[in-house]
């Protein structure tokens, strides 16, 4: 078993082993670009992976206008990784 591995195991039951990450909720003023990030990866913005995604994930519209991510991202939670 790797160092890591076992790290990971241990958290919560040695005070050495350090502590787990965690996670934080963003606020909703910042998921927007996060969710136009998530369509747009690997060129996806304008393609028909792209805008099915869109529509089919997050109900939006081919290409969502800033205002129209904002809307959706109320709905949608996202998280941020905080080291342990």
């Amino acid at each position: 078993m790797g160092e890591e591995r076992a790290r990971r195991r241990r958290w919560g039951r040695d005070p050495k082993a350090g502590s787990p990450p965690g996670t934080a909720e963003l606020p909703d003023e910042g998921r927007g670009e996060i969710i136009d990030a998530d369509i747009s990866r690997a060129g996806r913005k304008g393609t028909k992976a792209g805008s099915n995604e869109a529509r089919f994930y997050f109900g939006l519209s081919e290409n969502p206008t800033p205002d129209e991510l904002a809307a959706a991202a109320a709905y949608y939670p996202v998280f941020c990784i905080e080291d342990g």
